[in-house]
């Protein structure tokens, strides 16, 4: 087995391991709780699964990327829906309960809304290259590795909370173990497509980042409790169903290792905000 084979494998496997983790840590009640918020649940459903990939799709547009590393941008921003959105707003005392649901409900309409916007995008600016856009192979592994298990681990913890429980502990170890894992085996695999970033990359990165943060802010009040729910589901993209797609699509091309940068610095991009909205804005509500 070659390594960019073993990456794409360990990668399908975290995926289906956070999904499975994340259903065993919320309940349908939580769920239930924040759809009692509908007009900003609305607006975070709206920010994440239209708003950032047309915000990506026009940078991509303005500084004219190659073909490959705009799919592999695209692919990065138009899947939300990360299991840290939650734990990242409780970290900026933000409101929980509600990031939680925001999560799920991303996290389930991902499947059926993702996959479409990006065989949209990616039609648009590749439509001179040739390059392959298969929609079923990208929507198959959503729906085996985040629809499936998600929807098992809420089932467990619905019917024997006591088990999920007991089994919520060793599936967050091994989540940690898959997520380094993964980490070494792009950037042993993709190490030399990584140095092609100009400065391009370098504006473009940050600016998306930065669209990111403000709408999800400012879509997400009032309160600043939900503003920080929805602005931190918005910043963090779901890494693991963009890696999936990426090293599954594109192995070996500027495509993956694209995906991974974006992937990599909307998380530490996502870490150094906590610290500036915890610091200014200490209000829960």
């Amino acid at each position: 087995m070659h390594l960019a084979q073993l990456a794409h494998l360990l990668i399908f496997i975290w995926l289906i391991c956070l999904m499975f983790q994340v259903g065993l840590s919320v309940t349908v009640t939580q769920i239930l709780a924040s759809c009692q918020e509908a007009r900003v649940l609305m607006r975070g459903l709206v920010v994440n699964l239209c708003l950032v990939p047309l915000f990506g799709f026009g940078l991509l547009l303005l500084f004219k990327a190659e073909s490959l590393l705009s799919v592999g941008f695209l692919i990065a921003i138009c899947f939300s829906g990360a299991p840290m959105g939650p734990a990242f707003t409780g970290f900026a005392r933000g409101d929980v309960p509600f990031a939680i649901g925001l999560m799920v409900l991303l996290a389930f309409l991902t499947p059926l809304i993702s996959p479409a916007v990006l065989s949209l995008l990616m039609g648009f600016l590749t439509k001179s290259q040739e390059i392959e856009i298969d929609y079923v192979q990208i929507v198959t592994p959503i729906f085996v590795g985040q629809f499936l298990p998600l929807g098992m681990g809420l089932t467990v913890n619905s019917l024997t909370p006591g088990c999920a429980g007991k089994v919520l502990a060793p599936v967050k170890m091994i989540n940690k173990f898959l997520m380094l894992a993964v980490c070494v085996l792009v950037v042993a695999t993709e190490y030399k497509t990584l140095k092609i970033f100009g400065i391009k990359a370098a504006i473009g990165i940050p600016a998306l980042f930065a669209a990111s943060a403000i709408a999800g802010w400012w879509l997400g009040g009032p309160g600043k409790g939900k503003r920080k729910a929805v602005m931190f589901n918005t910043t963090i993209r779901n890494a693991s169903v963009a890696l999936v797609i990426a090293s599954g699509n594109f192995p070996g091309t500027p495509a993956l290792a694209a995906t991974f940068a974006y992937s990599l610095f909307s998380a530490v991009g996502t870490v150094l905000l906590i610290f500036l909205v915890r610091k200014t804005c200490d209000v829960t509500g």
